[in-house]
C-alpha cells in the first residue's frame, strides 16, 4: 500500500479508502489508484483489514439437530434454503461459514461465537434447544433463527405458519372425503408440533374423531421413515390418507405404500410439507405445503443485518401455500 500511495502521489489512507470505494475519495483518484493496483497486482489483505476493523465479513449458519440424530444438512429443504442464504450473503459482500459444533455440549453456542470467527449467526431450526438459545440471546444480539415463534423468546425467528400449513393439508383431505388420516413424523420439534396442532384443529373443526394410533412418529430419514411406515401398514390402523411432517418422509411413505400394494392416491392419499424440488417429479407427484425458501432467506438476512447494526427486529412468517398434485387427487 505504501508503494501504491507513492506512485499515486497520495497518502496511504487515501489508497485504502479508494480501494474500499469510499465516498470520501473522488472518482478520478479512485480510478487512478485502482489502475495502479491492478498494474502492480496489489490486492488488499482482507484478513488484516477485517482484523483492524474488528469484523470478519463472515456469517455462521448452524443446524442444531440435537433432537433428531437422523436429520441431516443434506435434507433437500435445508440445502435449498442454504443456497439462497449463500447467494444473499455474496450480494452483501459476506462469506458463509458452516460450522459443526458439538451439539451434545450445553455451551456449544458460546464456544462457537467466542472465537469471533463470525459477525452474526443464523440457526436453522430450534430442535428441543429453545431454552438454551433463549438464554444465549440475552447477551448475543446478532442472532436469528429459522423456526417456530415461541412465546417469551428473546430472539427473532422467521418461519412458516406451521399451524396453518398443517390445518390446510388436513382440511383439504377431509374435504376430499378422507376420514382415517394419519400424521406421520416426529412432533417433538416446535415446527412439526405446530403442524400437528393444525392437523388436530382441522379434525376438530370438521367434527372428525382422531384415532390415537394414527399419530405415527418417525425421524426425518428416508430409510427409517420407510421402515416405520411399512411396520404401520403391516400392524397398525387402517388409514386412507397421510399428512407428513416433511416431503422427505412423505416420499418414503409413498414408497412404503407401493411396496405394501396400496395405490396412491386411490387407497391412501399423501400430502407432504416443504415443496422441495423433487416433490414435483416423484411418481405420483406430491401434494405439499410450499415454504418459500427464497423469501425466507431474505427475511433472515434482513433481520440479521439489522441486528448487526444495533436495530430492533421482529419475527416474521412466510406463506404456506397448498400445492395440489396427483398424490392426493
Amino acid at each position: 500500500m505504501d508503494d501504491i500511495a507513492r506512485l499515486a502521489g497520495v497518502s496511504k489512507s487515501t489508497v485504502s479508502r479508494a480501494l474500499s470505494d469510499s465516498p470520501l475519495v473522488n472518482e478520478e483518484t479512485k480510478t487512478k489508484i485502482r489502475e495502479l493496483a491492478k498494474q502492480h497486482h496489489y490486492i488488499i489483505d482482507q484478513r488484516a483489514r477485517n482484523f483492524r476493523l474488528q469484523q470478519t465479513n463472515t456469517i455462521g449458519v448452524a443446524f442444531p439437530f440435537r433432537h433428531d440424530k437422523e436429520q441431516h444438512v443434506s435434507d433437500p429443504f435445508f440445502l435449498d434454503l442454504l443456497g439462497h442464504l449463500a447467494d444473499g450473503l455474496v450480494e452483501r459482500g459476506y462469506d458463509l461459514l458452516l460450522p459443526k459444533p458439538k451439539f451434545e455440549e450445553d455451551d456449544w453456542l458460546e464456544k462457537m461465537t467466542a472465537t469471533r470467527r463470525v459477525d452474526g449467526l443464523i440457526l436453522i431450526g430450534q430442535g428441543v434447544q429453545h431454552d438454551m438459545i433463549n438464554e444465549f440471546a440475552k447477551h448475543y444480539e446478532p442472532l436469528v433463527v429459522w423456526g417456530a415463534e415461541i412465546e417469551g423468546q428473546r430472539y427473532a425467528t422467521v418461519g412458516s405458519d406451521n399451524v396453518l400449513g398443517g390445518y390446510k393439508a388436513t382440511k383439504y383431505l377431509i374435504e376430499q372425503g378422507r376420514r382415517d388420516i394419519a400424521f406421520f413424523g416426529n412432533i417433538t420439534p416446535p415446527e412439526f408440533n405446530a403442524r400437528y396442532r393444525g392437523y388436530v384443529k382441522a379434525h376438530e373443526e370438521a367434527g372428525v374423531a382422531i384415532q390415537d394410533d394414527l399419530l405415527i412418529s418417525s425421524p426425518l430419514s428416508n430409510d427409517i421413515a420407510f421402515e416405520t411406515m411399512s411396520r404401520a401398514l403391516n400392524h397398525g390402523p387402517d388409514m386412507d390418507a397421510i399428512v407428513a411432517a416433511s416431503d422427505v418422509i412423505a416420499i418414503s411413505a409413498v414408497q412404503a405404500l407401493k411396496r405394501a400394494g396400496k395405490r396412491v392416491p386411490q387407497d391412501v392419499a399423501v400430502v407432504g410439507y416443504d415443496d422441495i424440488p423433487l416433490a414435483a417429479y416423484v411418481e405420483p407427484p406430491l401434494t405439499t405445503i410450499r415454504q418459500d425458501t427464497e423469501q425466507a432467506a431474505k427475511l433472515l438476512l434482513d433481520r440479521l443485518f439489522a441486528k448487526m447494526e444495533g436495530k430492533k427486529t421482529s419475527s416474521a412468517k412466510v406463506g404456506g401455500e397448498l400445492i395440489i398434485r396427483a398424490s392426493s387427487e
